[in-house]
């Protein structure tokens, strides 16, 4: 405040103590001065709080705070012979020193130090002292957004009614404006509230497990009351605990943390959970980049444990019968995926054919092919999907000198040398054939699926490129194409793709890394739809349902999807759901299915029908080369929503009335989320009695 400001101030105060006058008089000035928010108002408040104190009625004239009261001795304030007593007339006076204080501190936005000093005066002895402390208090806590709180203080005032008659009369007014408020903030939360993603917070907490409430305005009532202070969240897009440990103001305040972010915290740019936005997932990917693909192999590395070696004798006499020998990154049937899935059906149409179906796998998995030479490396073999043991590809090599296996059926060489393949494998037997299974794109990069830094998919652009230079595949990429570039240009080599999509994918980044090869290009589906009916869904009593199915991994979408759970736009619409064999823990709200195609090849379509999934979210950020999860989900009976790059996925869904594809970004995706509403649902055309059937894989190629 400035010198001339208090100058005013005090000519100002001179002047009321020289001229007294009737309350009524100092009321309607008080609402004069506080309606323009004039300083001068609370000097008009404490003349106002004094004349209407019965023990004081008769007093003239005022003294100012240097100023003692007339007729009072100056004896000290609050001393120790007078703690114990009943306070006296400079006992008041001093008191109203410090409610004055605690009004200032209040005004200047201090109000857990205002309320340090008001608690302590609503104890005094003195009502009407004891009854503004308490309207103070109210109106500290009406500031903080502690609507509760302040009900309960304004109420205390009416319950004393021992408070002057202007106070009672502003207090009234502070209680009709809080429960106003206290509507206001219930209407404004509640709509943001899915009562079963409140519900089973409550019931993981093993909180409230005989009385949950059920509808949204019940339940924020309940996060009003005790679920904020038990770390509970309204919604999968704001984090309590987040908003609390991130904004101590509001913490030490007390008020409801979600209230306070959507009427405050929102325009003041403060964070609602720690994922921030959608892009903060990019960010962090980015940071967790290793810096080079040495450390990259070393997230992969597992503890390997003691196994049983096979047999060189047994495994030569296992081979006396035609067989042909299978390259994969895993265990077939044992790990899910869709590869995996296609890899057993082609083992029993070669079964069927009288053909055993060898297969060998790295004991130790990699990201990639491996760049050097190692003849010890430990595979695991198995025939006809039963294990034989551990083997090394130097004793794999001697055995293939007696035995010689049809064709070589290559899948994957990630965790593979392929120069070790080539020169110990491929130059000992006299394979008529090699087929080689264009799955991913390992033959164009060590990023398999493309994508540069693990976020943006870059087309296999020259080695020279700048996007190569920044990309931390780029320094391996051309050691990578070297070591299998002699693979592809064999004469018996032919090349296997699983949809259009990857021949073309292929066929370009070939052009621009200038590759030189002739081998023979098949196109095999794994999956076929030969027809279907179309149906439409009637929506009562339940929302459209929305599902990830697979792994929860960046390349296949999931960043996307967990964005649109933490949508508040969005939530609310759906019931969302995730089906597959491994999940995180991303919303209480979310339906998790444990899918495991292991046990039953069919489980994924299984649990798309029984779960009445009405859209599949199959956004893959890399164009896949076939994904078998997208012809799963309609086969059960669900639309695909997918992107513009997600490659053959976005060519079957267009190929089929079930499909919808969108421009890869998250306005496109939420613009076309928005007017799903259950009508407009219920217009769609839904999938029902599809007939299907898989192809013969590497046999149908060799027939």
């Amino acid at each position: 405040m400035t010198s001339q400001s208090q100058a005013e101030l005090a000519q100002f105060q001179t002047s009321i103590l020289e001229n007294p006058s009737d309350i009524g008089s100092w009321r309607l000035l008080y609402h004069q001065l506080s309606s323009s928010r004039d300083p001068k108002s609370q000097l008009v408040a404490d003349v106002v709080s004094r004349l209407s104190r019965a023990d004081v009625e008769n007093e003239a004239k005022y003294r100012s705070p240097d100023v003692k009261p007339r007729g009072l001795q100056a004896t000290p304030i609050f001393s120790a012979e007078k703690a114990q007593g009943p306070e006296t007339s400079e006992d008041v006076y001093s008191l109203e020193q410090d409610l004055q204080k605690a009004h200032g501190l209040a005004d200047t936005g201090a109000f857990n130090e205002a309320k340090r000093i008001l608690l302590k005066l609503a104890k005094a002895k003195t009502a009407h002292i004891r009854a503004w402390a308490q309207y103070l208090i109210a109106k500290c806590l009406f500031d903080q957004y502690q609507l509760i709180s302040s009900l309960h203080a304004c109420q205390l005032i009416a319950l004393d009614n021992l408070g002057p008659p202007d106070l009672m009369e502003r207090a009234a007014d502070l209680l009709t404006t809080i429960e106003d408020g206290i509507n206001y903030q219930i209407e404004k939360c509640a709509e943001h509230i899915k009562p079963s993603f409140y519900r089973k917070q409550l019931l993981k907490k093993r909180l409230d497990a005989v009385d949950l409430p059920g509808s949204a305005i019940e339940c924020y009532k309940h996060y009003q009351r005790t679920g904020f202070k038990l770390g509970i969240s309204p919604t999968p897009w704001f984090n309590t605990s987040f908003y609390l440990r991130n904004c101590p103001d509001i913490a030490r305040s007390g008020c409801c943390p979600f209230f306070h972010y959507l009427a405050a915290g929102k325009k003041e740019g403060r964070m609602a959970t720690e994922y921030g936005s959608r892009f903060s997932s990019f960010v962090s990917n980015q940071q967790g980049l290793p810096k080079d693909l040495y450390e990259e192999s070393l997230c992969w590395l597992k503890p390997l444990e003691s196994g049983k070696y096979a047999e060189q004798a047994k495994l030569t006499a296992a081979l006396k019968d035609p067989f042909v020998l299978s390259f994969s990154h895993d265990c077939y049937y044992e790990s899910p995926g869709g590869i995996q899935l296609c890899i057993q059906r082609e083992q029993k149409c070669f079964e069927e054919r009288d053909v055993n179906y060898l297969h060998v796998f790295p004991r130790q998995p990699a990201p990639m092919p491996l760049h050097s030479r190692n003849p010890q490396t430990e595979m695991e073999i198995s025939m006809n999907g039963i294990k034989l043991g551990i083997t090394s590809m130097l004793e794999l090599s001697e055995i293939l000198k007696i035995n010689q296996p049809q064709t070589l059926l290559i899948h994957s060489l990630l965790g593979f040398s392929p120069q070790d393949v080539l020169d110990l494998i491929v130059k000992q037997c006299d394979a008529s054939k090699i087929l080689y299974w264009m799955h991913d794109y390992s033959a164009l990069c060590s990023s398999y699926q493309l994508l540069r830094n693990k976020v943006t998919f870059c087309a296999a652009p020259p080695l020279e490129s700048a996007q190569c230079h920044y990309c931390f595949y780029g320094n391996s990429r051309a050691a990578n194409i070297d070591s299998i570039k002699p693979l592809l240009q064999l004469n018996q080599t032919e090349l296997a793709f699983p949809s259009h999509a990857a021949l073309s994918a292929w066929r370009n980044g070939v052009q621009a890394l200038g590759l030189d090869t002739s081998a023979r290009e098949h196109v095999i589906n794994h999956i076929r739809l030969i027809e279907s009916e179309s149906v439409t869904r009637v929506f009562q009593n339940r929302l459209p349902r929305i599902a990830f199915l697979g792994h929860p991994a960046y390349a296949k979408g999931w960043d996307m999807f967990a964005s649109l759970v933490r949508d508040p736009d969005l939530f609310n619409l759906f019931d969302w759901f995730h089906l597959g064999a491994t999940t995180v823990d991303l919303s209480t709200d979310i339906e998790y299915l444990n899918v495991n195609i292991s046990s039953s090849p069919d489980a994924m379509i299984e649990a798309v029908r029984t779960s009445k999934i009405d859209f599949a979210f199959v956004w893959s950020q890399w164009p896949e080369t076939f994904c078998l999860t997208a012809y799963e989900a309609v086969i059960g009976g669900a639309n695909i929503i997918t992107n513009e790059g997600s490659g053959n996925v976005a060519a079957f869904a267009r190929s089929i009335p079930y499909g919808h594809v969108i421009a890869n970004d998250y306005t496109s995706l939420k613009s076309f989320l928005l007017v799903l509403t259950p009508a407009k649902v219920a217009s769609l055309s839904f999938p029902a009695e599809v007939q299907y059937e898989y192809s013969d894989m590497s046999a149908e190629a060799l027939s």
